[in-house]
């Protein structure tokens, strides 16, 4: 039988999850080959469902020491990631994100190495990234041609151009592309697979005082203020619509990238959770989640439907343009903020503005 080699390489949570979910669902007959990008990640991985998992270094977050530092982390990486693939005859590499250095180098190198074997890229879910495509102008797909300078720094380093969406989804060397169970895309149907749901606990089996939960936030330029006031700003929004709700049991769950834990209340319990944040809430019922654009709510209300309330609160504070964004990017980015708002509504997201 021929072997074959699954390699994911994961960056946050939500993709890890994914991960297990094709892992379990679609390849669990074959090797799987785990690495994450960040050191906290480690703790929300079970080595136990893979055949092996490695820490990859983030190449531009821990490059080495010296010159041309990056550059010889990326080396480093490639050939750690293909350690594990000797002897196949197949080679799926799975991932979010195409044009990323940590990735796409492996695509050609896996390619001269392994000859004999076939090499496909597989794309990952990793939420709210996957609900619109997003066409490369030409001019920055000519520009993904500069990163072929490393080759100046030998042949490993031979970085995979391609057109359309950055993700890689128009790429001919992608065969997959794999989607969260319900949730809207722009994908050509003829490559997409859509995951198996998550198993959820049955809303009956929930018994005592109504409970909410709040989805941190990383800081975000609000208005002309500072991130820090304009999260308080948001914090508060949020308090008091739980409060005219009726809820006072609340959990809080702070955003990796906000260590100070902005969103959150003095009455609120703070939880620290060592799995995939989804996976925790389709396991702990709660009767409101709310927060303001993380892919959290997304998850929820498709995990829960009409069983559980999801809000977003304040999304109408979060900076997209200013005087000083182009109108080409200013017309970009008002139209990402409709997309979003409108899948909320598709998907019955309730939304709460600020003003």
């Amino acid at each position: 039988m021929a072997k074959i080699v699954n390699l994911y390489i994961v960056a946050t949570p939500l993709q890890y999850l994914a991960a297990e979910l094709i892992r379990d669902h679609f390849e669990a007959k074959n090797e799987n080959h785990l690495f994450y990008l960040l050191r906290r990640q480690e703790k929300e991985i079970d080595p136990n469902r893979w055949t092996s998992v490695s820490f990859l270094p983030w190449p531009r977050k821990y490059p080495k020491k010296g010159l041309f530092g990056i550059a010889r982390r990326i080396k480093e990486n490639l050939r750690v990631v293909a350690k594990k693939c000797e002897g196949a005859k197949e080679i799926q590499l799975h991932s979010l994100i195409m044009s990323s250095e940590s990735i796409n180098y492996n695509i050609n190198y896996l390619r001269h190495n392994f000859p004999e074997a076939e090499v496909t890229f597989r794309l990952i879910p990793d939420g709210t990234s996957n609900l619109y495509r997003r066409p490369m102008h030409k001019i920055k797909e000519y520009l993904l041609y500069i990163y072929k300078i490393r080759l100046l720094f030998g042949p490993d380093l031979n970085y995979y151009t391609f057109s359309g969406d950055p993700g890689g989804c128009d790429a001919d060397i992608t065969d997959k592309i794999y989607v969260l169970h319900g949730m809207p895309h722009e994908y050509t149907i003829d490559r997409v697979v859509e995951l198996p749901p998550l198993k959820v606990v049955p809303v009956e089996s929930v018994v005592g005082q109504k409970r909410a939960f709040v989805v941190g936030q990383p800081p975000h330029l609000i208005l002309p203020i500072n991130p820090e006031e304009g999260m308080k700003t948001l914090a508060d929004g949020i308090h008091n619509t739980l409060k005219d709700l009726g809820i006072t049991q609340v959990d809080y769950k702070a955003h990796p990238k906000d260590q100070k834990g902005l969103l959150s209340h003095p009455s609120y319990r703070a939880i620290s959770i060592n799995e995939p944040l989804e996976k925790y809430l389709a396991s702990h019922y709660y009767h409101v989640i709310i927060g303001v654009s993380s892919t959290t709510l997304f998850i929820a209300k498709l995990m829960y439907g009409d069983k559980v309330r999801v809000i977003s609160y304040g999304h109408d504070l979060l900076v997209e343009v200013n005087d000083r964004t182009g109108s080409r990017e200013r017309n970009k980015k008002l139209a990402i903020k409709e997309h979003f708002n409108s899948t909320m509504k598709k998907l019955g997201i309730e939304q709460i503005n600020y003003f």
